[in-house]
């Protein structure tokens, strides 16, 4: 999953820096199973990616490559659990497990969702990066017009937009 944040005059004027924001999904990073596009090199908007640790182990030239290129790399939890469908312990583990691979110092919960007490423990390690724009790029009910369409008319100043690198989001 892949974050960036827009500045305002990026959205007014339909470009991100580099070019039009109709190229904004194929410049975002992947997490690893698709691929991390040849064109984010040369962005002038850094992003950060949320990286789970399994990948970090399944590809590890992926994320050399993203580090490399000036991204911040953050913690997503080992295996993409969800903070309500596991005990809090078994869910710090697994954040814990995922940083010993990627050594980050952000994290993001998966679905965005995590109970107060497992909040309360990681803020104490992580700055925890929440999202407020995502672009729903998963959903089959979607184009690649609809996705771009909600974040011209969503994005704001900073905001801090979520695209993903399943092959459901890619069309």
């Amino acid at each position: 999953m892949a974050q960036m944040a827009l500045s305002e005059s990026c959205l007014e004027n339909g470009s991100d820096g580099e070019g039009r924001l109709s190229d904004l999904r194929r410049r975002t990073h992947s997490r690893g199973n698709a691929v991390y596009s040849r064109h984010t090199q040369g962005l002038q908007h850094q992003g950060y990616l949320l990286h789970g640790g399994r990948q970090r182990q399944e590809i590890p030239e992926l994320f050399e490559r993203i580090k490399a290129d000036g991204h911040q790399v953050g913690n997503h939890t080992h295996n993409h659990l969800g903070a309500f469908k596991h005990w809090a312990s078994t869910y710090l583990i697994n954040v814990h497990k995922a940083n010993r691979l990627i050594h980050a110092h952000l994290f993001r919960p998966p679905h965005g969702i995590m109970r107060w007490s497992e909040y309360y423990w990681l803020r104490k390690k992580y700055r925890i990066i929440m999202w407020d724009l995502v672009t729903r790029d998963y959903s089959k009910w979607l184009t690649a017009e609809d996705v771009l369409d909600n974040v011209k008319r969503y994005a704001r100043n900073g905001s801090i937009i979520t695209f993903h690198d399943s092959l459901k989001s890619i069309d």
